[in-house]
């Protein structure tokens, strides 16, 4: 997840498909977020983006 140094004219679109806790937990890693911050989130609901 090195996202501080790439070249713009290769950014790259994703997909995840993932559980509501796994998603929180990714965004917090890929955001540096706090617990404060992780525990202001809701999971996502079925079927929600």
């Amino acid at each position: 997840m090195n996202r501080h140094n790439h070249d713009l004219s290769t950014d790259l679109n994703l997909i995840i498909v993932s559980h509501g806790l796994a998603s929180r937990v990714f965004l917090m890693k890929w955001f540096k977020g706090t617990i404060e911050q992780f525990e202001y989130l809701h999971n996502i609901s079925n079927c929600e983006f």
